[in-house]
């Protein structure tokens, strides 16, 4: 009742206190392009030190509810809060403050500069940091535990996919955001880097508080990792459960997408 209270008022846009809710959550929002409703009333919740799998098959409204959480762009209606911070339509209007680097999010693209190294692509939005003297040290710790020494001060067309998925990832890890979104950053990797990607978001779960929501279709890795699991369809969210609830759900619609895949 408390969140409902904060979130009815009236200001299109403003920072609040919103300390009983250090998390992330969206409430209500719409998405379209055009006549195609991509988010259809949907809310959502991340916790701080949690792993939530986001599955579905495609163009569900996966990649497009990571984007509108990120505001990237903002959704059409709807509010957003981030930690302490609320976000609420109408967008346009306003000068949003953008959440990052509180909040991350890596996509399918994987927005890697061609013409930078991915030494280079890593470093560049730690710059402006407070200790961006830490960061050299970070990285290679990351690259030995992602299998990516010897390849950091390759350029990007000098590099698998794989290896472009991996940098992005320790990019925003090094940012040592609070919340990570994650869109199908596994999608090119072999199984034992999957395990490996893997162990460290566990890592990172346990012993940095960080919430991490991850779009995947490996759902082994949801059923590995995973908190909880929300199902997305025809832009909505057709069940969220905890995960071994999920695996053994009775929804004939999951059932039939599960039964495609395991």
């Amino acid at each position: 009742m408390l969140l409902r209270h904060f979130l009815g008022q009236g200001s299109p846009y403003r920072s609040l206190k919103l300390r009983l809710y250090p998390m992330l959550i969206a409430h209500h929002i719409t998405k379209r392009f055009g006549d195609r409703i991509a988010l259809d009333n949907v809310s959502v919740s991340l916790d701080r030190g949690e792993i939530v799998a986001l599955v579905g098959p495609s163009g569900c409204g996966k990649t497009t509810l990571l984007r509108s959480l990120a505001l990237l762009p903002p959704p059409d209606t709807g509010t957003i809060c981030i930690g302490e911070c609320e976000y609420r339509p109408p967008y346009r209007n306003v000068r949003v403050s953008p959440p990052w680097p509180l909040l991350t999010f890596v996509s399918q693209e994987l927005d890697i500069w061609p013409h930078l190294s991915l030494r280079e692509n890593i470093l560049l939005p730690v710059r402006n940091k407070s200790s961006p003297d830490k960061a050299p040290l970070f990285i290679e710790a990351l690259a030995e535990r992602f299998s990516m020494t010897g390849l950091l001060d390759k350029m990007p067309h000098e590099t698998s996919l794989g290896e472009r998925q991996r940098a992005a990832l320790m990019r925003a890890i090094v940012l040592e955001s609070t919340y990570l979104l994650l869109d199908e950053i596994t999608s090119a990797l072999d199984v034992e880097r999957v395990g490996i990607v893997g162990d460290y978001l566990l890592e990172m779960k346990k012993r940095k508080n960080v919430g991490i929501l991850i779009v995947t279709h490996l759902l082994g890795l949801a059923r590995r990792i995973a908190d909880r699991v929300i199902f997305m369809d025809a832009g909505v969210i057709c069940e969220t459960a905890r995960t071994q609830q999920f695996f053994s759900t009775s929804n004939e619609r999951i059932v039939r997408f599960l039964a495609l895949i395991i």
